[in-house]
């Protein structure tokens, strides 16, 4: 799990967002269908994703309001994104 607090000012290029805006970039492993994520601010989810199987990158952008920002990242399997089944990466 990963926290970040937020208070600042919107950034410049996001366009349709009004708020703070996050980038999430996925490279999968073989089983893309076993990754999930979710984003929560101050507790309260505001996005997640699931992926279906053979699914090789995803680029998910998210905006949020001002606060505590945690990010969380799953795998079904718990064998992680790395890398007896492919390399997978998120940032």
């Amino acid at each position: 799990m990963f926290a970040l607090y937020f208070y600042s000012a919107p950034a410049a290029h996001a366009q349709d967002c009004d708020a703070n805006e996050l980038l999430l970039e996925l490279l999968f492993d073989d089983y893309s269908s076993e990754t999930t994520w979710d984003v929560a601010l101050n507790g309260a989810s505001v996005a997640s994703g699931s992926y279906t199987f053979g699914t090789s990158a995803a680029t998910e952008p998210i905006c949020v309001g001002d606060g505590l920002v945690t990010f969380s990242i799953y795998d079904s399997e718990c064998d992680g994104m790395c890398c007896d089944w492919g390399v997978g990466s998120y940032s």
